[in-house]
């Protein structure tokens, strides 16, 4: 075992022969990581050497394959060697691939003279020997080199596609059964950097390998890899990245949300964008006089890129409604360059536009509002935002047309804008007038990510808006608009503490009227009920009932009524809902009795017990006898008794009920619990 302390310097003495590596790799395991290195060099040094030892390899025997040569004279040695030194030795890498350290195999791919970034086949090999093992630290180890020589070479994504999508795809099946371990920071490492080069590849189906419950930490370490992939990749190969950001925020809502109250900028980088556009043909065909006829003919990045000086406001005009219509659909950056190429023409073609849209809404139009809105509104001044007769003229006409799909980012933008009250009411009507063509969390949207955060705003002369109107209705109306039903009462009382509630009950919704009542705590008013249920009674009253008491739950609590107010609401809702027995289902009692009712159904009756089981099935009276049960410990005895007693009419007036042939099948023997 004295071979352990072999140097390099006496090697360079010792009577060496091809036969002294076998020794040396049976203690390898002995030696610390410096003495391994040092031995493989002075092994390289001897085979170098040696007579012959580039265009012959030394030691090598008659017929000797490069696996086994390797095996013979640097044995275990060969992985604290580099790529290169192997290549000395005229040896086919991918004949020793199993040998190979993890290392080694990132500048075998890498390396221009192996082909292998031109060959899948390879690529799938060099993978596949570092993800059978499922030993992480080697891929691990792999991609620090992938990683770093392509920094080092400012590589910013593997050209080859089938190169590309192999290392992708095998790293991250291989990496699944890790992720559930995964911390912020080892996210932030693959995401960021070690899958940088191959990210042009990346699909919403390569991220449901996601655990479902990471962090919001780990959410956005993954979210940030996938924008900076943006900012170096060219547009025609960003598609992926784009609609893989999408998904993340659409699979991870609790962690998206939160991270769109920030006012984002989207770059422009010509280059990118630019890259691979052939503008030669845009071109002759605009000298030869034929703009018009063939606007359309052209994508809208191949007229952002174009050098023509052609745009007037009549041919943007055209290509605005060509191009909308035919709802292709361009990212954000392509529009902003574009309308930034166009900007001498812009303000009069999208005047044109709009009126020549009439009530038109183009539901592929967001990214163009969001290019609008950072070429334009971004620098409007403040004398522009405080102007009425401005801003009416650029929301109720410019970009009206667009209005009904803004992003969260443009409405979060527009909320820090400076408008005065009286143009940010403006704004609102603008919203308003295209309500009808928005769906519903468009219209939640323009609540929370709009009028939320500017209403909320206190570095303004007038918070929340509530010096120049008089009057609680009025105020609701100017500062939400069409958009009052997405607040909260607790919302409304935030924007203007001098708010009356009682005011406006007539214009609440049922879920801020049930909001309203919960905010009374224990109070014993039954006026302000009796007013509530005039007011949902109004319309459809059972949706309108419905609502309410859906939301008298929706915090995932129990309210606690006092008994002279639950006993109100339960005998007005009874009065909306009992007429409805006679169509609803076996699902809609146990809807009701089970879930909707719950906080109100220790006031349940004995007449209504009696009313609703009139003629009822036992399956539907057994739904509504577990549903009172649910509720007997806040009954008094009293009732208790009562309810026992209508339950027992029941089931002695049901017709042949206890000698009916099957009846234990059927189940109409009940045990109330007293």
């Amino acid at each position: 075992m004295k071979m352990t302390i072999v140097t390099k310097n006496s090697m360079r003495t010792f009577s060496f022969n091809c036969c002294s590596v076998s020794g040396l790799a049976l203690v390898i395991q002995e030696m610390p990581l410096y003495r391994r290195q040092e031995i493989t060099h002075g092994l390289l040094g001897y085979l170098r050497n040696a007579d012959n030892a580039i265009n012959e390899p030394a030691c090598r025997q008659q017929n000797e394959s490069d696996a086994q040569w390797v095996k013979a004279n640097l044995g275990p040695f060969i992985q604290y060697s580099a790529y290169s030194d192997l290549k000395d030795f005229n040896i086919s890498t991918l004949t020793v691939l199993d040998v190979l350290s993890p290392s080694q195999k990132a500048e075998l791919i890498l390396d221009p003279n192996s082909g292998a970034l031109n060959d899948a086949h390879v690529v799938r090999e060099v993978l596949t020997s570092l993800t059978e093992t499922s030993d992480y630290e080697q891929l691990n180890q792999f991609f620090q080199v992938f990683a770093n020589i392509n920094k080092q070479r400012n590589v910013t994504f593997i050209q080859n596609p089938d190169v590309r999508d192999t290392i992708l795809n095998l790293t991250l099946t291989a990496l699944a059964p890790q992720l559930k371990d995964f911390q912020p920071e080892d996210y932030q490492q693959w995401f960021q950097v070690y899958l940088v080069p191959v990210m042009a590849s990346i699909l919403p189906s390569s991220l449901r390998v996601i655990p479902s419950n990471i962090t919001c930490e780990s959410y956005q370490a993954i979210y940030d890899g996938l924008a900076q992939s943006l900012a170096a990749l060219p547009l025609d190969l960003s598609q992926g990245v784009r609609s893989s950001k999408q998904y993340l925020q659409d699979t991870f809502p609790r962690c998206s949300v939160p991270a769109s109250f920030v006012c984002k900028v989207t770059p422009v980088h010509v280059n990118l964008i630019c890259d691979g556009v052939d503008g030669s043909k845009l071109e002759q065909i605009l000298s030869a006089g034929n703009s018009s006829a063939a606007l359309c003919n052209f994508t809208i990045t191949e007229h952002a890129c174009s050098s023509a000086p052609y745009l007037t406001s009549s041919n943007l005009v055209t290509l605005l409604n060509c191009t909308l219509k035919s709802q292709n659909i361009y990212p954000v950056e392509v529009w902003k360059l574009f309308f930034q190429k166009a900007s001498a023409v812009l303000d009069q073609a999208l005047e044109t536009f709009a009126n020549m849209a009439s009530n038109n809404t183009y539901p592929t139009s967001s990214n163009v509002l969001e290019a609008l809105g950072e070429v334009r509104i971004d620098n409007f001044n403040q004398a522009q935002l405080q102007s009425e007769e401005f801003i009416t003229s650029w929301f109720k006409t410019k970009i009206r047309p667009f209005l009904a799909v803004p992003s969260f980012n443009f409405l979060f933008c527009l909320s820090s804008k400076n408008f005065s009250c009286q143009t940010y009411q403006t704004v609102i009507q603008a919203f308003g007038s295209q309500k009808a063509s928005m769906d519903r969390d468009t219209q939640q949207a323009v609540f929370t990510h709009f009028i939320k955060p500017f209403l909320s705003r206190n570095d303004s002369t007038d918070p929340g808006c509530v010096s120049s109107i008089t009057g609680s209705q009025a105020w609701l109306k100017a500062n939400l608009g069409d958009f009052s039903d997405f607040a909260t009462v607790q919302d409304l009382q935030a924007f203007n503490p001098n708010l009356s509630t009682a005011e406006l009950l007539s214009v609440f919704s049922p879920s801020q009227m049930a909001q309203l009542v919960l905010s009374l705590g224990a109070s014993n008013n039954t006026d302000l009920i009796d007013r509530v249920f005039e007011r949902l009674q109004e319309g459809n009253a059972l949706k309108n009932v419905d609502g309410f008491l859906t939301q008298l739950t929706a915090n995932g609590q129990m309210p606690i009524f006092q008994p002279v107010v639950r006993d109100r609401v339960m005998n007005t809702t009874f009065i909306i809902i009992s007429p409805h027995f006679s169509t609803f289902t076996t699902n809609d009692y146990e809807l009701w009795f089970h879930v909707k009712l719950i906080p109100i159904l220790a006031s349940f009756t004995p007449e209504m017990l009696i009313n609703t089981t009139t003629k009822i099935s036992c399956t539907n009276y057994q739904v509504i006898v577990s549903g009172l049960a649910l509720v007997i410990q806040e009954m008094p005895l009293y009732r208790r008794q009562e309810i026992t007693h209508g339950l027992l009419g029941y089931l002695r007036n049901a017709e042949n009920a206890i000698n009916e042939p099957g009846r234990a099948d059927i189940g109409c023997v009940m045990c109330f619990p007293v």
